[in-house]
């Protein structure tokens, strides 16, 4: 038998293993999931990389990855302690419950922040040109308030 009539009785064995098939699709699944999250996290530019230099795109996909995580975390953690509370409530917390959660949830997180302008500081009467230079390399026109 050839290597490539291997792989097709593999591939049709396989096509007949309901589990095996199962399986492949829950991960292909949660590859999809984390591939629409990272999209939705890296949404400057539509999610488009606009650098031709490889080192510059491979810094951009790993920074939104890095921030995808920290967001992964954030909600794994803020789901665990509402578990925790539900538990001490004498609520009991199924697998089934378990099987519905995940920790690409989006809906209450504010990707832009909150962000006021103070308008009643008057700005910009005896400022130099540095200043001005520098708070708008900085962002310091805008009081962050924190995300939500």
């Amino acid at each position: 038998m050839t290597q490539s009539n291997k792989v097709l009785a593999k591939e049709e064995e396989s096509i007949h293993d309901i589990e095996l098939r199962e399986t492949i699709q829950a991960s292909t699944c949660k590859s999809e999931e984390f591939n629409d999250f990272i999209q939705w996290v890296f949404f400057f530019n539509r999610g488009e990389i606009q650098e031709n230099l490889r080192a510059e795109q491979d810094k951009m996909i790993r920074y939104s990855h890095l921030v995808a995580n920290q967001v992964i975390l954030y909600n794994a953690n803020a789901m665990t302690k509402t578990l925790r509370d539900l538990k001490k409530d004498g609520l009991s917390v199924t697998p089934e419950v378990l099987k519905g959660l995940s920790p690409y949830r989006t809906e209450h997180i504010n990707l832009l922040g909150d962000y006021t302008i103070d308008t009643s500081k008057r700005t910009g009467i005896g400022c130099s040109a540095k200043f001005w230079s520098d708070s708008a390399q900085s962002g310091a026109f805008y009081t962050n308030l924190g995300q939500t």
